[in-house]
């Protein structure tokens, strides 16, 4: 293959359009989280984006996508991606692991003068129709260390037939709690102002008394990815899986 590095911050409007159309495929590893459209819901001076293209120079396709960028503090370091759970290398599932290898050479080539370290936040297997390590493998024959993992509970609702089943999978006590507001109709549908004014004042007031924390994002942005993820966004995402 002969490749070449895009820029995705010297990009125009359209073409980050066929970036995300190419990340949201149904052919790909990529997930709503990893593209462009939403992760640009951060503020612009939270991250120095460092995000790429590979294309192949005869045809001018999309071989491969990274979302990356560095921190204020930790400039030397680039992260797949720091603004969402998990990112890694974006490509199409037929990609060969001989080609990840060639497109990790390209990759640490271009960033070769302009980090220290590259951390890679792999898309996790379950995401995928046919689970493989490609990526994880091709790291490794490259001498990369592993660095960390995340606790998660999946629940694969993919043969659940009916709302019978649906409850089988909780416990007796949890089931009961989510019954019981089922079987008044006591659900409705917040409004933005509520969710400022109580729930995520609450919310805030929780993590401070136990953790000593805040929340990640301030309601503002969530208000921002909020008006992003529109129903056209979510009809994509529905085709990956």
């Amino acid at each position: 293959m002969k490749l070449e590095i895009v820029r995705i911050n010297e990009i125009n409007i359209s073409e980050k359009n066929k970036v995300d159309k190419f990340i949201l495929d149904v052919n790909t590893n990529g997930e709503f989280i990893t593209t462009i459209e939403y992760l640009e819901y951060h503020p612009v001076d939270r991250f120095i984006d460092k995000s790429i293209i590979i294309k192949d120079l005869d045809s001018g396709s999309i071989k491969c996508v990274m979302m990356a960028a560095s921190t204020k503090e930790n400039k030397d370091i680039i992260v797949s991606h720091p603004g969402t759970t998990f990112s890694g290398l974006i490509f199409n599932r037929k990609t060969k692991v001989c080609e990840i290898e060639e497109m990790l050479e390209v990759i640490e080539t271009y960033y070769r003068d302009q980090c220290v370290k590259i951390i890679f936040k792999n898309i996790p297997s379950c995401y995928c129709s046919q689970p493989n390590d490609d990526t994880g493998y091709a790291l490794m024959k490259k001498n990369y260390m592993y660095g960390y993992t995340a606790l998660a509970n999946i629940i694969d609702l993919t043969n659940i037939k009916n709302e019978v089943e649906i409850f089988e999978i909780y416990t007796s006590k949890r089931r009961n709690q989510v019954k019981k507001p089922i079987k008044k109709n006591e659900f409705e549908l917040a409004k933005l102002e509520t969710i400022d004014e109580i729930i995520w004042k609450n919310m805030n007031q929780n993590l401070s008394d136990k953790y000593d924390t805040r929340t990640t994002h301030t309601f503002a942005e969530i208000s921002e990815l909020q008006k992003k993820i529109s129903e056209k966004y979510y009809s994509l995402c529905s085709k990956i899986k």
